[in-house]
């Protein structure tokens, strides 16, 4: 299995014919700013319902099962919320999970085509 470096690579000597735009202009056109601030805000309201996101004493919840419930749930009604919901839940179980570090996963596991 051929490393993303090495797909980059290739694709790069092979003279990709488009041109990407600079680091700046990527880092802001390849987001969404207004799911990003939707989602924010879903986070400070629980703030209030279930207390900080580091607080010590903080409940452990199983929040993979609640992410995968809820695109399950999005697969059904197609409600934006539960995307909103499900990249929350990534957020809290990487913070309160504590695990801190992300490991670069090049294998083959990207989303599938749909015609």
């Amino acid at each position: 299995m051929p490393r993303v470096n090495d797909l980059i690579r290739a694709r790069l000597l092979a003279g990709v014919p488009e041109r990407l735009p600079d680091l700046e202009t990527l880092r802001r056109t390849e987001r969404s700013a207004e799911f990003a601030r939707l989602r924010e805000n879903r986070m400070v309201l629980g703030a209030f319902r279930q207390g900080l996101l580091a607080a010590p004493g903080r409940p452990r919840r199983d929040y993979v099962k609640s992410m995968i419930r809820r695109l399950k749930a999005y697969r059904v009604d197609h409600n934006a919320e539960h995307l909103m919901d499900v990249a929350n839940l990534a957020e809290v179980e990487f913070v309160v999970a504590g695990h801190g570090v992300a490991a670069a996963d090049e294998h083959d596991r990207h989303a599938e085509v749909v015609s």
